[in-house]
């Protein structure tokens, strides 16, 4: 048996493939992967061995595996244990160990070549040179600038990323006890925070706002609130009207403070509920 030491993992699909499943299923599930790679996709439907490893009893395994299969994650054919993903992808493994294999004998055979050739060359007397001409060269000398990069600091941009666990934490306080969100409406909450441009203490205030209009309940996703995210943006951008002074700025557009855009967002949602 060759076992892999590594292989490809996917980490979003199996976040997004695991969504809904309780946490025994989806920690089991990660650890048979490991274990179908480990033994070169050849993992026996041995459920002493597999539930040793897992660290429960072969009841409880057998409950798991009952239950993988019946979502399709898990298939068993001829006593051997494999996902559709393992199967594709010791396939594509196997070719590549054999054509490194058929390349490793290739230049085997070309170094053989080589050293018998140098051989030949080494035995071979060298015919008799004129001496050299000494020539006077310059080589016009070339001044490497570096490019400037785009953002003017020399470093990639940022780029937005998923809420931190703390953030994931207080989305889902404003949103309720009841609440609960996976990996997709994490996804929504970093889109309003790259494309319209809301942090993460905007976006707690007008879930907190539309949550309090709302009777039915908590939203069973991120989602229910992106028109809402929507509105605080445009209500956002509107410059406030100004009493009119002796000598104006028209440059000068105030702003709106947090509290007067979540109090109109507040004053939609109750007209709209009504």
């Amino acid at each position: 048996m060759n076992a892999l030491p590594y292989y490809k993992r996917f980490p979003r699909d199996f976040l997004e493939g695991t969504v809904g499943m309780p946490f025994e299923e989806k920690g089991a599930y990660g650890i048979v992967i490991d274990l179908i790679y480990l033994q070169d996709g050849s993992l026996a439907d041995d459920s002493g061995y597999i539930s040793g490893h897992l660290g429960m009893s072969v009841r409880k395994w057998n409950s798991i595996r009952e239950r993988l299969i019946n979502r399709g994650k898990l298939q068993v054919n001829d006593g051997i244990i494999s996902t559709k993903r393992s199967d594709n992808l010791m396939l594509e493994t196997r070719k590549l160990r054999d054509k490194n294999a058929e390349n490793g004998a290739k230049s085997h055979e070309n170094n053989i070549l080589e050293g018998a050739n140098a051989d030949k060359a080494r035995d071979k007397p060298e015919p008799e040179s004129e001496p050299e001409r000494e020539e006077t060269t310059t080589t016009p000398r070339t001044e490497v600038v570096p490019a400037e990069t785009k953002s003017g600091g020399g470093g990639p941009p940022d780029l937005p990323s998923i809420p931190d666990q703390s953030v994931q934490t207080r989305l889902v306080a404003a949103v309720g006890q009841d609440a609960s969100f996976g990996f997709s409406d994490m996804l929504e909450a970093r889109r309003w925070s790259s494309e319209l441009g809301l942090s993460f203490d905007e976006q707690t205030a007008v879930i907190a706002e539309v949550v309090a209009t709302k009777r039915d309940g908590a939203p069973n996703s991120l989602k229910f609130f992106s028109k809402a995210m929507q509105r605080a943006v445009g209500i956002k951008k509107q410059p406030e009207l100004a009493p009119t002074t002796a000598n104006p700025d028209p440059s000068a557009q105030p702003q709106r403070t947090l509290a007067e855009i979540f109090a109109s967002i507040h004053e939609e949602t109750s007209e709209g509920a009504e």
